[in-house]
This record gives C-alpha cells, structure tokens and sequence, in this order.
C-alpha cells in the first residue's frame, strides 16, 4: 500500500499540489487505502457467502466502536502479525473463530 500511496502522491505533486508536505499526502492516502480495501474485503466475502446483509450489520455496529477504541495497531505494514494471529486462532480457538485477526487488521 505504502509504494502505491507513494506513486498517488507523486502523481497529485504532479498536478501542483505542494511537494513538501508529500509525506502528508503519502500517509493520508495510505489511510484512505487501507480503509477501501479493508471494507472491499468485508463486503466482498460477505457478497461471496451470499451474507452481505450480515456483512453490512456487522460494518454499521463494530467499525463504529474500532473507530472509537482506537483499534489494534499491528507494528507492521504487511500481513506478518495477521498470519500469526490467524495461525494461533486456528490453534488455539475452540471453534476456529478468526475475529480477533479481523480486529487486528482492521485498524
């Protein structure tokens, strides 16, 4: 995401904005990014699995609390803590529940 929010801010310094503030501009699209892909994936599985309704429910009443919280912030950009968190989940989880690699990368 970050080479990607990189390439999406040099185009808009391109355009005029202001090429001092790129690190701004990089970290903001970034966000933005992120959140698209995050909410992306949610209705996409929840379209996949013929649920977007509950897809839907869950988004209105739990994004609203993570945003609140402040959620859980992994100490990487990439996928490393959320394979962990899947693996221990699978291992260690009564009913294989992955919810609490959702919170982690839902950030």
């Amino acid at each position: 995401m970050n080479r990607l929010a990189n390439r999406i801010s040099d185009y808009l310094i391109g355009l005029g904005l202001d090429a001092s503030e790129k690190e701004i501009y990089t970290y903001a699209i970034e966000g933005l990014l992120n959140s698209i892909f995050i909410f992306g994936s949610i209705l996409a599985i929840g379209a996949a699995l013929h649920k977007l309704h509950i897809a839907l429910i869950w988004m209105l009443f739990f994004l609203p609390v993570r945003r609140t919280t402040g959620g859980i912030h992994a100490n990487s950009n990439d996928f490393k803590d959320f394979t962990w968190c899947m693996r221990m989940s699978s291992v260690f989880s009564p009913h294989n529940s992955h919810t609490p690699c959702l919170i982690l990368v839902l950030r």
